[in-house]
């Protein structure tokens, strides 16, 4: 067993490992049951899916590689569907049905261990037989991949199983649908929008140019095709906006999706650690959560704030989780931080399980704080009182009375009535 830091797929080794173990396992199989070149081909894309995997996966991970490590000697999991593996070749897409019988072949020979279902039969969860999978370490040159599989040449069996595939798996544009984005829908997740700054000033510019434009058609040297008067109106537009809007900070926006990855990783340790997500999933939720947070924190001590606070909220739903014992296996990160995702759920009338909705938690946290340190302020005046009428009650005389009176006068002036009150005897009502 060998812990791999940088793992990638060696696409030719495991696909001869395969064809090695199919001339084998055909041996003394009757044709319904033997491997045939359709099922070399979907081995074949599923390679080039595991491929695209582990290369999305090290380009997610670079910042934290602990997560990217795997070990050879595990079933690795690859998360896809009956769509993404329809698209055997280029030109050529069969049906779902018969995926689902080429999968089973493959599963019958050892090649797949087991397929997980996630929630519904469209998107499941191949364990693929690491014997078959030839993994190389980029960080440590020195391992070599080894399979059993792998060994003798025999022609008759290449001929046999060769197939026309080319293994282009990272050309992604010319895919109709691949494992990227299995588990991360319009419905799971929102759409992740181009960033908005630059286009929306390349927007407003545009029609300012239209706008003006119109005013004055007459020829000038400018080559943009605005006139002076049109300038002039641009910069006392610009020199309004620079007044009316917030004074920003240089590099803002990188500060801000800094702030925005930071918390992004700090909910997958909290909340998710242990779990397998999809490595497209991740991707994209990264993607939103770099468009829709800290966007309004418009200054670094803004940012640190936000994030001290968001920090806060993260540990206690971690406490909430773990006190209540709630089960979060169905609750995946993009659904988590969805800012939609807010209220309760109309069918079964409980609030959703999201960031969102711990928005009120720091102010009835300050709100429960200062009814507490009420109380405990109405504890010790009482404290107080009740020493004075001790002090009273051991050496009962006028002088002892007028000191204990000018003390909770001065100190606790809004208790004086129930001092009074405490004196019942006429002795100490003659006193009062």
């Amino acid at each position: 067993m060998a812990i791999l830091q940088f793992p990638v797929l060696d696409f030719k080794s495991s696909l001869e490992a395969y064809h090695q173990f199919a001339g084998e396992y055909n041996k003394d199989k009757p044709l319904g049951q033997q491997l045939r070149p359709q099922h070399s081909k979907m081995y074949a894309r599923i390679l080039t899916l595991m491929a695209r995997h582990y290369y999305k996966r090290n380009e997610l991970f670079k910042e934290t590689p602990d997560f990217r490590q795997i070990e050879d000697s595990k079933h690795q999991e690859l998360s896809t569907n009956r769509k993404a593996l329809s698209w055997v070749e280029k030109t050529i897409q069969i049906n779902g049905n018969t995926v689902y019988r080429q999968l089973l072949r493959l599963m019958d020979a050892g090649v797949i261990a087991d397929k997980i279902n996630h929630g519904s039969q469209m998107n499941f969860e191949l364990l693929i037989n690491p014997d078959f999978l030839l993994i190389k370490d980029l960080i440590n040159p020195d391992y070599n991949p080894v399979s059993k599989y792998v060994g003798d040449e025999n022609p008759v069996l290449k001929t046999s199983l060769n197939t026309s595939f080319t293994p282009e798996y990272l050309t992604l544009e010319k895919e109709l649908s691949n494992n990227l984005n299995i588990d991360v829908d319009k419905e799971t997740l929102p759409a992740v929008r181009v960033e908005p700054v630059k286009e929306q000033e390349r927007t407003q510019k545009k029609n300012l140019g239209k706008e003006h434009w119109g005013i004055s058609q007459s020829k000038s040297s400018n080559p943009s095709g605005i006139d002076d008067r049109s300038q002039q109106l641009i910069r006392q537009w610009k020199e309004k906006e620079q007044q009316v809007g917030p004074a920003r900070e240089p590099k803002l926006r990188e500060y801000q999706k800094g702030a925005a990855r930071w918390f992004f990783w700090y909910v997958i340790n909290q909340l998710f650690e242990g779990r397998s997500i999809n490595t497209a999933h991740l991707e994209n939720t990264l993607a939103y959560v770099e468009q829709n947070y800290f966007t309004n924190c418009l200054s670094l001590k803004a940012i640190e704030h936000t994030r001290r606070i968001y920090q806060w909220r993260i540990d206690k739903a971690k406490r909430n989780i773990e006190r209540h014992n709630i089960n979060t296996q169905w609750i995946f990160p993009g659904l988590y931080l969805d800012i939609n995702r807010k209220g309760s759920n109309p069918q079964t009338g409980k609030p959703y399980m999201s960031f969102v909705n711990t928005a009120g938690w720091p102010k009835k946290f300050e709100h429960l704080q200062i009814m507490k340190k009420v109380e405990q302020s109405k504890n010790n005046d009482l404290d107080l009182l009740n020493k004075q009428l001790r002090l009273y009650l051991n050496n009962p005389n006028l002088n002892q009375f007028r000191r204990c009176e000018a003390y909770v006068k001065k100190n606790i002036p809004h208790l004086m009535d129930h001092f009074l009150s405490q004196f019942t005897t006429p002795k100490a009502q003659r006193y009062a």
